[in-house]
């Protein structure tokens, strides 16, 4: 079995074509030099080793004895493995697009000597079919126009080239507009999380304001609260110490929502003894005196202080009864 240029190579790809009778060769100084020495045209083939329609394509046209002796005899024929030349492959890719609208595997480009392609597609069937010409009869009129009409193929190479420069520099346009946008977003983005954190402080700002009251008015209801239960020795006061006691183990922790929260538990607890107690004598006598304190404005921590008075009044007025 004749091997050709690939039995060198170590993709395995190009080492499944070492054996085909087209002579092969790999992508490499070498090769490019024979091309413009010999002064042919090169046929580039670009696959990997999995694709089903290169191995296709290879079974139909490169292991064609004759089809192989007239790509040896008229080109310079290069074999590359896109897995290991994404670079290759990245160019004559687009080229492919430009000219027929799409790429994919096996891709087949026909270059001048200096790399210039001229024709591409992708699968060729070894026959004509359909209308559409088969490999063979591609690689004849090709072979021929560049024999007999060299500067129509250099022409056509010049206008490839043309469109390839024009659709890179569409693509750049297109991907400085993205980034461009894209810094956009993410100025606007970031310039609606400033307002929206500066609303949500604000709002904490509010809501601390809100605590801080709400918590002033639960210690005057507890301040109260307690000095009714002192006053009329209220004989259940369990759960009321119970939620006091609850309260002053949170002095001095730093956690004022938790300790607003027992506040308020304290101040229901009290209340709940108002409304029981609210018949009675002493209680009447007792809200008469708070409601001078209330006159009086004092409210929170001061009530506390304020209710120790009341305490007293209303005790001495007990006792002299």
């Amino acid at each position: 079995m004749v091997e050709n240029n690939l039995i060198h190579e170590t993709s395995p790809y190009l080492l499944q074509h070492a054996n085909n009778p087209v002579e092969w060769y790999g992508w490499n100084d070498n090769s490019l030099k024979k091309a413009k020495d010999e002064n042919k045209p090169i046929f580039l083939s670009i696959g990997y080793s999995s694709c089903h329609w290169c191995h296709v394509m290879a079974h139909e046209s490169f292991e064609n004895e004759d089809v192989a002796k007239f790509m040896n005899e008229n080109f310079i024929n290069i074999k590359v493995d896109r897995e290991e030349r994404p670079d290759i492959d990245d160019i004559y890719q687009k080229v492919c697009q430009i000219a027929t609208g799409q790429g994919g595997w096996p891709l087949s480009i026909f270059l001048t000597p200096d790399q210039k392609p001229f024709y591409a597609g992708t699968y060729f069937p070894v026959l004509d079919s359909y209308g559409r010409p088969g490999f063979g009869s591609i690689c004849r009129q090709l072979s021929q126009a560049w024999k007999e009409k060299p500067k129509d193929i250099e022409s056509s190479a010049e206008r490839f080239l043309g469109a390839l420069n024009k659709a890179e520099a569409i693509q750049i346009s297109a991907l400085v507009e993205i980034e461009q946008e894209i810094i956009k977003f993410v100025t606007e983005a970031m310039r609606e999380q400033e307002v929206a954190r500066t609303k949500a402080s604000e709002k904490l700002a509010v809501a601390t304001l809100k605590l801080e009251a709400a918590k002033d008015e639960a210690e005057a209801v507890v301040a109260r609260g307690q000095a009714t239960a002192d006053v009329i020795g209220y004989e259940n006061k369990a759960d009321a110490a119970g939620w006091k006691r609850a309260v002053e183990a949170f002095d001095g922790n730093g956690d004022e929502y938790a300790q607003f929260v027992l506040y308020q538990k304290l101040a229901s607890a009290y209340r709940q003894i108002m409304v029981n107690t609210a018949d009675s004598p002493i209680m009447r006598m007792f809200e008469s005196v708070n409601e001078d304190a209330d006159r009086s404005n004092l409210g929170g921590p001061q009530a506390r202080s304020h209710s120790d008075d009341a305490v007293n009044r209303v005790s001495s007025s007990v006792a002299q009864d």
